[in-house]
């Protein structure tokens, strides 16, 4: 069986991610937040499979930890990319999703 494509896999990553936190969901009965849930399920569920779609290419990747970019390559090393600039966003602590 030949190799998924690149789009395939973000399409599975995607579609793994809103199933799981759809049904995470609907199991706890937070039905109002399945479209919140669906969405945090869909980037974790994709970026976990990035990773592990990484690892087996032997690619580097990059990834932020507190404000820092870093580069992480295959040996295990990683490299200084770029510090974030912190924002002054102000999100509120409560909201309503219709």
């Amino acid at each position: 069986m030949p190799d998924k494509t690149k789009d395939e896999i973000i399409e599975g990553a995607i579609g793994d991610g809103l199933f799981g936190a759809s049904l995470g969901a609907y199991l706890t009965g937070k039905n109002k937040r399945i479209l919140a849930a669906g969405l945090v399920g869909t980037a974790i569920g994709a970026s976990l499979k990035v990773q592990d779609n990484v690892k087996r290419l032997k690619m580097s990747f990059l990834y932020e930890e507190n404000g820092v970019v870093y580069r992480s390559f295959p040996d295990g090393s990683r490299r200084f990319v770029k510090t974030i600039e912190k924002h002054k966003l102000e999100i509120p602590t409560h909201f309503t999703i219709e």
